[in-house]
């Protein structure tokens, strides 16, 4: 009979000598395998030939008996420190790179590009990132690509999908056609996403921004915005009507300079709507900046204007004589002014008169007297003063226009 292989026989010589070597000093299985580096299908047929043969002590160097027993107990020589066979243990970070991983997680960075950026394994990245979910207060708003927060996985938004070949070679001619990422994600389809065209596309704007092609409204090939150059051509899908660049500056400085949407209009002049559209486009910076000077420009010579002293204020100047609805909208023009910053409260009682007047008028045109002799209906057969004493008017009150409808 041949004679039979034994499990280890590949096994290096040195390594089994030291294999024995520990075994007949009492360490474990795992301990062996931990210090010799080698897998436990190679160590235990040369403990289980050692303990055949009664070479191996009953005790561990621990002082605890081998065996069962043993097992579940920590072993104080296997754990502890040794020369020459350092136990891997987790690192210990300091608590400025803790608070810098909690700083990385509350800006939307994920787990992976911090331990990229950090040096910092992604387990430690992993296990603090956890800890820091269960610590915080407020739940993290959802991710932008729709999914909860710090979700498993590609997010299509931070880290876009790759694509082939002929998809890539697609988006270059439609950059050579000049389409824009809405016309190209409308072309393929919506097999791509925006932010995935825009991973493609970006690089060879900006190429051909170098090479001096741009749009044809001047600025870079893909910006953002409503474009003048296509927004007359065929099959577009039409949005608000776009701006000059020199119109969007002077509303822009205007708003930074601290003035209303009253005040943009009728220095620049443009409409509210697009005073508006700038206004909602600014950057939180400049709405900061904004928000500052227009809080000082109406600031008192005794501190802040705001609230109910600046309501009463303007009541104050308001004639109690007039109609309280009238009253109580002209209080409301004249309020807004003063926080955009169009009157002083010195001015309030010289442009008091001047509302008073303005929203009776328009109260009256609506709800005021009416003339006796103002015909009703369509055809003009009745008027007003036919229902005085007039026990049929009900019969016609389908032709009365209530509210100026019908």
């Amino acid at each position: 009979m041949p004679a039979t292989t034994k499990p280890y026989a590949n096994f290096p010589l040195e390594k089994i000598e030291a294999v024995k070597r520990l075994a007949r000093e009492g360490f474990s299985v795992r301990e062996i395998c931990r210090r010799v580096g080698t897998h436990h299908h190679n160590v235990r047929p040369i403990v289980a030939e050692l303990d055949a043969s009664k070479e191996l002590p009953t005790h561990c160097p621990c002082g605890q008996l081998r065996g069962v027993g043993h097992r579940n107990l920590v072993c104080a020589v296997s754990t502890a420190r040794k020369t020459g066979y350092p136990k891997r243990r987790a690192s210990q970070l300091g608590w400025p790179k803790i608070k810098d991983i909690y700083r990385r997680i509350d800006a939307g960075q994920s787990n992976r590009s911090i331990a990229l950026e950090t040096g910092i394994s992604l387990t430690a990245v992993n296990r603090h990132s956890k800890a820091w979910m269960k610590k915080r207060e407020r739940p993290f708003p959802p991710c932008r690509c729709g999914r909860p927060a710090r979700h498993p996985g590609g997010c299509i938004v931070n880290s876009p999908s790759l694509i082939g070949i002929n998809k890539r070679q697609q988006i270059k001619d439609w950059v050579a056609r000049g389409f824009s990422a809405a016309q190209m994600v409308r072309s393929s389809r919506k097999a791509a996403s925006i932010h995935t065209i825009l991973k493609y596309a970006t690089p060879l704007w900006e190429k051909m921004a170098v090479d001096g092609t741009f749009c044809g409204c001047g600025e870079r090939r893909g910006h953002r915005g409503v474009c003048i150059a296509t927004w007359e051509s065929d099959l577009r899908i039409r949005g608000p009507q776009p701006m000059p660049r020199e119109e969007q500056d002077r509303i822009l400085n205007a708003l930074l300079n601290g003035d209303s949407i009253i005040t943009v209009r009728r220095n620049v002049p443009t409409s509210e709507k697009r005073a508006y559209r700038v206004l909602r486009a600014m950057s939180p910076a400049e709405r900061h900046r904004r928000a500052c000077i227009v809080y000082r420009r109406i600031r008192d010579d005794d501190g802040a204007v705001h609230g109910r002293n600046l309501f009463e204020k303007v009541q104050a100047a308001v004639p109690a004589g007039i109609v309280s609805s009238v009253r109580d909208e002209v209080v409301s023009e004249l309020s807004l002014a003063v926080l955009q910053g169009d009157l002083t409260l010195d001015q309030i009682r010289a442009h008091a008169k001047k509302y008073v007047g303005r929203a009776f008028q328009s109260w009256a045109s609506g709800f005021g007297p009416k003339s006796l002799d103002e015909a009703l209906g369509d055809d003009g057969s009745r008027t007003l003063g036919d229902f005085v004493g007039d026990s049929t008017g009900s019969l016609s009150v389908d032709e009365i226009e209530i509210g100026g409808r019908e």
